[in-house]
């Protein structure tokens, strides 16, 4: 499988202060850095177990042509997905500002379930999106993707097979509301008030736990909120705020 290789341009490490006699680096900027590391190894996780679990299939048994087409379609949007980590990985380390510009929200929402549309489809999973087609938000366009990729990456992750997930956005006090709703089991009750911290789960034993402590750390950062309203057993409707131009 070939890949192209993202921009050269790397992050180079900060030299130390005791070396050059120049005052201590930026703790915010350094903290940014580390949790932009890892956003990176979370995201990274989900395209390299496609890849991994693809070729251990093709290697394990012979299947009929249409089958051996969906898994390496499977395995070529896995490496893509890749590709653009890394250069969006690449980009941010040139700045750690938001760049933030009008976005159309519901196009936003369209690339995000594009991102999606694999896994979803191999789970007969459908997704719905109620937002209206004119809803501008100044946002930063990659961070807010990265977020609602995450969100709908979970949500698939809690379905076994078939379900729903719906998105849809209500407009409130000086902001948009964007909610992710899934039919899967809910949040257990016992990691519902933690659950944005960092190495928390929700029945995912192979999972980090950074995904959703990231995703509320760029809501945060863009100036509003993000929440869970959940009923065990019932669905999980993960929903975060947006300040209006």
């Amino acid at each position: 499988m070939c890949m192209s290789v993202v921009d050269d341009e790397r992050c180079a490490p900060c030299e130390s202060s005791e070396a050059t006699g120049a005052p201590p680096a930026d703790s915010g900027r350094e903290a940014a850095m580390g949790t932009l590391a890892m956003s990176l190894l979370h995201d990274l996780r989900n395209p390299l177990a496609a890849i991994h679990s693809g070729a251990e299939m093709l290697n394990a048994a012979e299947f009929p042509e249409q089958h051996v087409r969906r898994i390496a379609r499977i395995m070529y949007d896995a490496s893509i997905r890749i590709q653009e980590l890394l250069q969006e990985y690449a980009d941010l380390c040139r700045t750690m500002e938001n760049q933030l510009h009008p976005h159309n929200l519901r196009h936003v929402v369209g690339q995000a379930i594009d991102r999606v549309a694999t896994m979803a489809d191999a789970q007969s999973v459908a997704v719905e999106v109620d937002i209206p087609g004119d809803l501008v938000v100044i946002v930063d366009r990659r961070q807010i993707l990265s977020v609602l990729v995450n969100l709908l990456t979970n949500a698939l992750e809690s379905m076994e097979e078939e379900g729903s997930i719906q998105i849809s956005a209500s407009l409130g006090d000086g902001v948009v509301v964007v909610r992710v709703l899934d039919s899967g089991p809910g949040i257990p009750p016992e990691i519902r008030d933690c659950l944005f911290d960092p190495f928390v789960t929700a029945r995912k034993p192979n999972g980090w736990g950074l995904g959703l402590a990231q995703a509320r750390r760029v809501v945060l950062d863009h100036g509003g909120e993000m929440w869970v309203e959940s009923v065990s057993g019932m669905g999980a409707c993960f929903a975060f705020s947006l300040p209006l131009p």
